[in-house]
């Protein structure tokens, strides 16, 4: 594994390891100069996951951590501002996996 395949699965471990009180996370990482994306939800998928991503920066690399839901990223975002970024991936990734609901309340358009 290289350097980055190790470090997105101990992110994945962290995330799998946390309360389930949030299923997925969008969190900037200023020592790497990183976006991390994960999610465990059943809306979240990989094509998902890494197309909303790829729309933000490079994929650095994905993985799913095996025998867990989770799904996760590292993303070398576009923006310079990593706070910026994270948040700006959290709102789009949000919007990407809300479904509509049966009365077309919520949802993402």
């Amino acid at each position: 594994m290289n350097h980055h395949e190790l470090t997105l699965a101990a992110l994945l471990d962290f995330a799998a390891a946390s309360p389930a009180l949030i299923g997925w996370h969008s969190v900037q990482l200023p020592s790497l100069e990183f976006v991390f994306l994960a999610d465990s939800r059943a809306e979240g998928t990989m094509m998902i996951l890494e197309a909303v991503a790829g729309q933000h920066g490079r994929i650095v690399n994905s993985a799913a951590k095996p025998d867990s839901p989770w799904i996760g990223c590292l993303i070398e975002p576009n923006e310079d501002d990593l706070e910026k970024a994270a948040g700006e991936l959290r709102a789009a990734y949000l919007i990407a996996t809300t479904g509509v609901s049966a009365e077309g309340e919520t949802g993402p358009f």
